[in-house]
């Protein structure tokens, strides 16, 4: 608590403008990152943009997404786990699209992606400010956090997703603006400012479900971390009714809208909202969770036939070192030295912190689907926040501090010469050097069809929409099996209604 109090009083004074020019300098990196990368994995959002546009009417999604109005489709605009990522899209497509057909020409789909891409733009854009401005309050160190923060741009998730069409860095920037509302004034916290942390932290779980799991630490989080005077009790209270109220009244107004009647109807919402996932385990976990910060190609593959002691692709333990397993082991080697530096400092109040909002989400990611790298983008402010405060009121040898500062500048170099644009190009000319073979032979709207969904045609398709050999009418990419989910147990029933 005095460590706090410490650190607060030296954001005051001089200091103050380090803290002003560190939040300018995090932001032009964060500009310059986006300018110097491109996504690798666009995940979604070519679901989105045809699910917006078949609700809207256009007639060639409507053909290809038919159900988008039902709640029970796949990929329905009422999507339990993104409630208001789709209607944000659509609503910002009907007012902007006369400006953004003047960029990326008249092509709907173009002009949804486009939008939704701008908003995830200025959404990691505020992240960052946000990320920043929290270090820099809580540890007082303003150069500091600004080298966390830089860690915290070039993670894999974070500087892959801010540069595509999903969800997730929305709700990121709402959980980050509640967490900044409700830290900010240490401690004393007043009535409006705890009812708008509640809004956004309700805001961020409208974006994407999942981000409800580091709620409760989020609005705990003045109490954690100031105590439990009278004025944070009565906060957090206010923060806990808001978000309450608004969350209800957002699903309780869809469910009406859609027709979700019934204990069934919302169990059935629910469950479409996984997609059909099945894959589970700590295994999983273990490998999405450093994955999440640091690129891991396709070794995750490797990981399986290790695990699943494959007899047709034998790999050995020396295999796995070679290629990545160094990357996870250092990844986790800092992560303990974080824990343990929280554990002997006085930053006690920091690893309670860490371990409410992450105990809810680790077990949920082992539970399912814990191989994918959105999975642990809630957990990323009290991550960075447990590492700027390790770093900066460290008690452990300073040969101990090198492994979390490693791991930063090791995951900066490889999640950068993974996306870096140049690379990215040298991708796309290979792939279209595949594609160019083929299209000319093409009717519209024709199916190439792979055989698994991590067939570079399938993410070349997401990865470069806006590539004219892209475009919507040229032709679709078909995987028959999709892995980790039950489709590959109904693939050929699937494949036989799609011809």
């Amino acid at each position: 608590m005095n460590s706090l109090n410490e650190a607060a009083a030296t954001s005051h004074g001089p200091a103050s403008r380090n803290r002003y020019l560190g939040a300018l300098l995090v932001a032009a990196l964060y500009v310059a990152a986006v300018g110097l990368t491109n996504a690798y994995f666009m995940a979604d959002s070519g679901g989105y943009v045809v699910s917006i546009l078949a609700y809207e009417g256009v007639e060639e999604y409507t053909v290809e997404n038919p159900t988008s109005a039902d709640f029970r489709a796949e990929n329905s605009f009422w999507d339990f786990g993104h409630l208001l990522w789709r209607p944000l899209g659509l609503m910002l497509f009907k007012i902007f699209r006369p400006l953004t057909s003047l960029i990326v020409g008249p092509h709907p789909a173009n002009n949804v992606l486009v939008l939704l891409m701008a908003v995830n733009f200025v959404a990691g854009l505020a992240s960052v400010i946000l990320m920043y401005l929290l270090l820099s309050s809580l540890t007082g160190r303003h150069w500091l956090s600004v080298f966390v923060v830089s860690c915290f741009i070039f993670s894999n998730g974070f500087l892959n997703f801010t540069q595509t069409a999903s969800a997730y860095i929305a709700a990121l920037a709402f959980l980050l603006t509640g967490l900044h509302l409700l830290l900010k004034d240490k401690g004393d916290l007043t009535a409006s400012k705890a009812v708008a942390g509640g809004l956004a932290c309700a805001a961020a779980v409208t974006m994407w479900f999942p981000f409800i799991l580091v709620v409760p630490a989020t609005i705990l989080a003045p109490l954690v971390m100031f105590g439990s005077g009278r004025a944070v009790r009565s906060s957090i209270l206010y923060a806990g009714a808001a978000f309450s109220i608004a969350i209800f009244m957002a699903y309780l107004i869809v469910m009406v809208g859609v027709g979700v009647h019934s204990v069934a109807d919302f169990r059935e919402w629910m469950e479409v909202a996984s997609h059909g996932v099945r894959q589970s385990g700590l295994a999983r976990m273990l490998f999405g969770f450093g994955r999440s910060f640091i690129h891991l190609g396709n070794d995750g593959v490797l990981f399986k036939r290790f695990l699943l002691h494959d007899p047709l692709n034998p790999v050995s333990a020396l295999d796995l070192v070679r290629f990545s397993l160094w990357k996870l082991m250092l990844f986790y080697l800092a992560a303990a030295v974080v824990i343990l530096d929280l554990v002997l400092s006085s930053a006690r109040r920091t690893l309670i912190l860490l371990l409410l909002a992450a105990v809810p989400l680790i077990g949920f990611a082992i539970k399912f689907d814990g191989g994918a790298v959105e999975r642990y983008l809630p957990l990323y402010p009290v991550i960075f926040i447990a590492l700027g405060w390790a770093l900066a009121k460290s008690r452990l040898p300073r040969f101990m501090k090198v492994f979390p500062v490693l791991f930063g500048c090791v995951a900066i170099f490889v999640n950068f010469s993974v996306m870096a644009r140049m690379v990215r190009e040298r991708y796309k000319e290979h792939m279209l050097e595949r594609i160019e073979v083929v299209v000319p032979r093409l009717k519209p709207n024709s199916l190439l069809v792979t055989t698994h969904l991590q067939d570079d045609l399938v993410n070349f398709q997401a990865s470069f929409p806006f590539d004219p050999i892209n475009h919507h009418n040229v032709y679709q990419v078909y995987p028959l099996v999709v892995t980790n989910s039950d489709q590959a147990a109904r693939w050929q029933q699937i494949s036989q209604r799609k011809y």
